[in-house]
């Protein structure tokens, strides 16, 4: 309460220092006589004693005419038109059979009668214009005195402009003075005198001004540290619109204040245009009304009604839509709608305030007052500019007191809710204590469980590919024999389980590398129509007996020859979307399209489909083929097989390579698959593929053409077979190492010129092996390339830092093991 007593103080204080009372002698038939007073045996007027002096009352009006000092210096002097009132307008003004409207010129004339010699010779008067819309000049006693723009009887060479102004008048000689005022206006709505001129002494009047200036400037400091000081609370709390909409209504008080009054922005930009800062007048006070109403809403929810508040805001819009989109001729029209809608959400203001008040709401006595003090002397300003009774313009007094009042009382509501939240505070620590080291906790299991999890789909991968690779290379070591019919029907099969069961040990590891982040590119140049040569003819192995027809569609010439990309990974997407489209299309075609979609300096964007024309998938199944562990249908599941991951990991491969799958398909018509990547043009610091060819003549005489000392380390005994055998049938003698000791040991007692070592032995490792291999004294010109089941990132990266010069995984077929005969022949060995 305190502090609402200490606002209304500073309130109190400011308006005693605003427009002095009006003094009641008025100007009758156009003389101004301050010889005495109205009332009988009083003394003369006196500035020192009786203040300063609004020239109210009966001035002479020359219609259309621009009359300086020396018309009236003429034997026939002019006629006035009429006997006008001041303050007043000559809108509606009747001359004869015409009605005046706002546009058009005129002078003003009046004769003062001054009071005693004494004052004609020792005081020096002033005179004080301080609200005229247009352009005006005035004369002192035959002198031009005063100017605001440009006074003519045409509007191409007038010009408006508003800046209040004291002129000091010369020492009068005589017992009379006269005063001309010009006027033009072809702008402005209103034409004429809206507030009277003001007489008085110059320091008088000097020392008045600076009081009003100095006034303003006070208001427009706090208002604009309050505005401040309301940002900064919603820049550090945003979820509050509250000291939002106060800072702005701050804000647009701030920019009237200038415009208005003793218009202090004239000081700071002097030639500021005449209709912009009419405009920033009109809108100033209407987006200051908008934002007081959002202000109020968000201040006191429950009492505000939202079907006002929409009517209150489209009457602000449609009020300032003529300002924004007219010129000033027709927008100061606007002015008494602007009123009446400002003068109704004063009330509204004022009845929720009391709606407030009633129910207790913090701050609401301090908000209820600011409103009944700014609603007074709106309606006192309203009525002022009217040119009805009144004390003067009041407003930025009125405003300053809402606004005092209204920033006493945020401070109130939120300094109670900043204690509530140091309260709430101690409270959260202790509990986001808890949670952190429970989230600790989680992480921490997270983390060990997803390291197991990466290390059991390693071992199992390892586990798995072990046996596998036993099974195919012995499947491969049959096939080169002489066998039955029958025998080669079940052999075959075998090879095909192997393939299955290899092809789903491919998808775990992906899949395990992909949730791990762990995915890893291998970019080289290779030729692209040959690639989708390649995978369209694997993929035609995988018809069998259906009558089905695989087909390339023909490559736009726009395609570059060769391309930089992963192509390991293109090709198993492409493969995975072939078997896909293969699978679930009994009959019909499946074809194959690549295209390019944009071309960026040396980057290609290339789009490849597969379409067919299979069963399809509905729009809900759609859904659900990029999930893992899912299919579209479960019976498709039992009918087709598959281990739900195949689309999975193609679209992360894809998004891997800078594209993104897509899908069109519609239910029993058939299926497009299409996906996009990057790839580069070819550059000399890419590897190709085919670096290390393969050999067309395999066979005994394979050993003759490259010829190697080849050691071979394997610790299990099937795959001693399998790749003591197969090298054998290539023509060659081999020896063979069960562990990484045995490997060592022959190493130093015999040259060889390639080393096939296992990574994981027991006794000794492959890479322990390998690095003592390498500290031998003709260590550094074996061959040694790892064979292992273990085809992680990690594990390469082990491999080669130990010194392993190249990688087989297992299972490995025929072709790769002779790639790598042929790539180190011509590489360490001295046989190339």
């Amino acid at each position: 309460m305190s502090k609402l007593l200490l606002a209304l103080s500073c309130v109190g204080f400011l308006t005693a220092c605003g427009d002095k009372r009006r003094a009641p002698i008025e100007a009758h038939l156009g003389v101004l006589d301050l010889r005495e007073r109205s009332q009988p045996q009083q003394t003369p007027w006196d500035f020192e004693r009786d203040g300063i002096l609004e020239i109210k009352g009966d001035w002479e009006f020359y219609w259309s005419q621009l009359l300086d000092p020396t018309d009236f210096q003429t034997a026939q002097k002019p006629q006035p038109s009429a006997l006008v009132r001041i303050p007043g307008r000559w809108n509606g003004l009747k001359l004869g059979d015409d009605t005046l409207s706002g546009s058009g010129f005129a002078t003003y004339r009046l004769k003062i009668m001054l009071p005693g010699k004494n004052f004609l010779h020792d005081e020096l008067l002033a005179l004080r214009c301080r609200y005229q819309q247009t352009a005006y000049r005035i004369f002192w006693n035959g002198t031009s005195v005063a100017s605001n723009g440009m006074v003519a009887a045409t509007k191409a060479a007038y010009k408006p402009e508003y800046r209040p102004l004291t002129a000091k008048l010369p020492l009068t000689t005589t017992s009379e003075a006269e005063i001309i005022v010009q006027i033009a206006n072809f702008e402005h709505r209103n034409g004429g005198f809206s507030i009277p001129l003001e007489l008085g002494l110059a320091p008088q009047l000097t020392a008045y001004t600076r009081s009003r200036q100095l006034t303003e400037a006070f208001l427009l400091g706090a208002l604009i540290l309050l505005a401040a000081y309301f940002v900064g609370l919603y820049t550090f709390r945003n979820q509050d619109y509250t000291p939002a909409w106060f800072a702005i209504t701050c804000i647009a008080i701030v920019f009237r204040t200038l415009v208005t009054g003793d218009r202090l922005v004239m000081i700071l930009v002097p030639n500021a245009n005449w209709e912009l800062l009419l405009r920033i007048e009109y809108l100033s006070f209407m987006l200051a009304n908008f934002a007081g109403i959002m202000y109020l809403e968000k201040l006191f929810v429950d009492e505000t009604s939202r079907l006002m508040r929409k009517i209150l805001l489209t009457g602000i819009v449609l009020t300032a839509l003529p300002v924004v989109f007219s010129p000033p001729a027709i927008f100061t029209h606007t002015l008494l709608p602007s009123q009446i809608v400002i003068i109704v959400s004063l009330l509204y203001a004022f009845i929720v305030a009391l709606r407030a008040v009633s129910r207790r709401r913090p701050g609401s006595v301090a908000i209820f007052i600011g409103f009944g003090v700014l609603a007074a002397v709106t309606i006192n300003d309203i009525i002022y500019n009217q040119l009805l009774i009144g004390f003067g313009y009041l407003a930025p007094y009125g405003v300053f007191a809402l606004v005092l009042t209204h920033a006493v009382a945020l401070s109130s509501r939120l300094a109670a809710a900043f204690s509530q939240t140091e309260n709430l505070k101690e409270n959260l620590e202790v509990q986001v204590d808890m949670r952190t080291a429970e989230l600790r906790q989680a992480i921490k299991v997270a983390e060990e469980a997803n390291e197991a999890k990466a290390a059991f789909f390693a071992m199992m991968t390892h586990e798995l590919r072990t046996p596998l690779n036993g099974i195919i290379g012995v499947s491969n070591i049959l096939g080169n024999m002489n066998l039955t019919a029958e025998q080669t029907k079940y052999l075959n099969i075998v090879k095909d389980s192997s393939a299955n069961l290899m092809s789903v040990i491919n998808d775990i590891l992906d899949f395990s590398l992909i949730d791990a982040g762990k995915l890893g590119l291998n970019k080289t140049e290779f030729a692209l129509a040959e690639t989708l040569e390649e995978v369209v003819l694997l993929g035609r192995t995988l018809i069998k007996d259906k009558s089905l027809d695989l087909t390339l569609a023909p490559l736009p010439p726009e395609l570059p020859q060769r391309i930089v990309t992963d192509q390991g990974r293109l090709k198993q997407v492409i493969i995975n979307l072939i078997s896909n489209a293969v699978k679930f299309t009994p009959s019909g075609s499946v074809v194959v399209i690549c295209g390019l979609l944009a071309h960026r300096g040396e980057t290609y964007e290339i789009e490849i489909s597969v379409e067919d024309t299979g069963i399809g998938i509905s729009e809900q199944d759609q859904k659900k083929l990029f999930k893992p562990y899912s299919q579209a249908d479960q019976s498709i599941s039992r009918r087709y097989g598959g281990t739900g991951l195949g689309l999975v990991i193609s679209s992360r491969i894809v998004e891997a390579l800078g594209g993104k799958m897509r899908l069109t398909s519609v239910e029993g018509k058939g299926s497009c698959f299409s996906f996009s990547f990057e790839a580069q043009v070819p550059g000399a610091a890419v590897a190709k593929e085919n670096d290390a060819p393969t050999d067309s003549a395999a066979g005994a005489e394979f050993a003759a053409r490259y010829p190697l000392r080849i050691l071979a380390v394997e610790d299990d005994a099937v795959n001693q077979v399998v790749i003591t055998e197969t090298l054998r049938s290539l023509g060659y003698e081999i020896s063979l190492a069960e562990n990484g000791r045995e490997a060592v040991a022959l190493a130093e007692n015999k040259i060889f010129d390639l080393i096939f070592m296992d990574v994981q032995m027991p006794e000794m490792s492959g890479i322990e092996a390998t690095e003592r291999i390498r500290a031998l004294t003709d260590g550094d010109r074996v061959a040694i390339v790892a064979l292992t089941a273990d085809s992680s990132a990690e594990n390469r990266h082990k491999c080669f830092a130990a010194g392993i010069d190249d990688f087989l995984t297992k299972p490995f077929s025929p072709q790769n093991l002779q790639a790598a005969l042929v790539k180190w022949s011509k590489g360490r060995s001295g046989n190339a």
